[in-house]
């Protein structure tokens, strides 16, 4: 999901608390006299996203020129993480990469970012991250006594395989989001991801 916007931090927080700090992941701060946002650049996944990214959300360019008020915000728990700080200190943007979904949180509006090849550049960053697989895959397979085991029957490591002597059935079962491709041939099954 992605969401921006100001304002979502000052009214969120005082109005719907639980809603900001649960699905949103943000602690609301203030609003920012600040219109110079700047990626962070080092760090783990997703921590430099946007490395090397320098916005101009003032209220003179060919942005929307409707920011006004752009929170300050800060991660509400372990899951967010600032990916983009302003000039004066203070998160513009906050990133979840979490098992089930993806967030990104700016608490500032898209809109209004000046120049056409920064919001191009920041809204393919964004859809980059935001369409990564999840760690959400899994594999399950039951199969009766007649199968011979050859590793675990939860497997990680994208393979699995089982063999019989005589007709036998498995039942294989995927979930998840970043399953490329699965074979079987004879008595063996393999599945690649990402």
């Amino acid at each position: 999901m992605f969401v921006s916007g100001q304002g979502i931090g000052s009214l969120s927080y005082y109005n719907y608390p639980e809603f900001y700090s649960k699905y949103l992941h943000a602690s609301f701060f203030n609003d920012v006299g600040s219109w110079l946002v700047q990626g962070i650049s080092s760090g783990n996944w997703p921590l430099g996203i946007y490395d090397g990214v320098n916005l101009d959300i003032s209220l003179s360019g060919d942005g929307a020129n409707n920011q006004s008020w752009p929170d300050v915000v800060a991660p509400a728990n372990s899951q967010a993480v600032s990916v983009a700080n302003y000039s004066t200190g203070g998160s513009g943007a906050l990133a979840v990469d979490g098992p089930l979904h993806r967030l990104m949180y700016f608490s500032f509006g898209f809109e209004g970012i000046n120049g056409a090849n920064e919001r191009s550049n920041v809204m393919d960053r964004t859809m980059k991250f935001l369409n990564s697989p999840t760690e959400n895959t899994s594999l399950t397979i039951k199969y009766s006594s007649d199968w011979n085991t050859v590793s675990d029957s939860k497997a990680t490591d994208g393979r699995y395989q089982v063999s019989s002597t005589i007709k036998a059935m498995a039942e294989y079962q995927f979930t998840g989001d970043n399953i490329n491709s699965s074979s079987a041939s004879g008595g063996s099954f393999h599945y690649s991801c990402q």
